[in-house]
């Protein structure tokens, strides 16, 4: 069980919540989803993925490159400059919608998950 992985500054309740919310995206994951999740991150090395590599694995989902950059701006939400385990899950989540034509949103992820603010 993963708990809290992202270092919080004490006083940030947003963050607070945004961290849960994409621990909670996580956790909401099908086996299925999981395993091949899983293994996309191993095959980008497992650790971080910083924005260039992000952007180019991206590209491999033929999504306009506006489209990218606001499902990077909504995963990327620390502004870190790259992704983490949790943020790489929701940036495929997104990913996943715009190739189904749908709402690119964080609220939507989380609602189909079963979690509401």
């Amino acid at each position: 069980q993963m708990q809290q992985q992202a270092q919080l500054t004490p006083g940030s309740e947003g963050n607070s919540e945004m961290s849960q919310a994409f621990a909670k995206v996580v956790e909401c994951l099908s086996d299925v989803e999981r395993e091949y999740y899983s293994r996309l991150w191993q095959a980008t090395g497992g650790q971080t993925l910083g924005g260039k590599a992000a952007f180019d694995f991206g590209l491999k989902s033929q999504l306009p490159k506006e489209t990218l950059k606001r499902i990077w701006d909504l995963s990327d939400w620390q502004k870190r400059h790259c992704l983490g385990w949790q943020e790489f899950v929701v940036f495929l989540k997104l990913i996943s919608a715009a190739q189904k034509k749908q709402l690119v949103s964080l609220d939507r992820v989380l609602q189909a998950c079963g979690t509401t603010s």
